[in-house]
């Protein structure tokens, strides 16, 4: 189960790096 939790809190730290970068990219493109 501690693995699972931490794989899930990776994937979520991952897809929220990536929904910054392209918030951060239209900011800086606009």
């Amino acid at each position: 189960m501690k693995g699972t939790l931490a794989d899930c809190k990776m994937v979520i730290d991952t897809k929220a790096k990536e929904w910054l970068d392209s918030f951060l990219h239209r900011q800086a493109t606009n």
